[in-house]
């Protein structure tokens, strides 16, 4: 794991910026089990915050 002023200076950065910092200090290709349940809760918060933008404007979540 990085540590916790790097990831604090991460928090600030554009999404193409961080693309370009996961390039750099990616070593694991596979999602390991300890962060299944994480990455899981996290998307199902992102899809909901989607489905409620697509309700609040009336149009199909499946259009973004």
């Amino acid at each position: 794991m990085l540590p916790d002023d790097v990831m604090l200076e991460m928090a600030e950065m554009e999404l193409d910026a961080l693309r370009d910092q996961e390039a750099l200090h990616t070593q694991v290709k596979r999602l390991p089990a300890y962060l299944k349940a994480e990455v899981d809760e996290l998307y199902y918060k992102f899809q909901c915050q989607l489905y409620l933008l697509a309700i609040k404007n009336q149009i199909f979540a499946s259009l973004f």
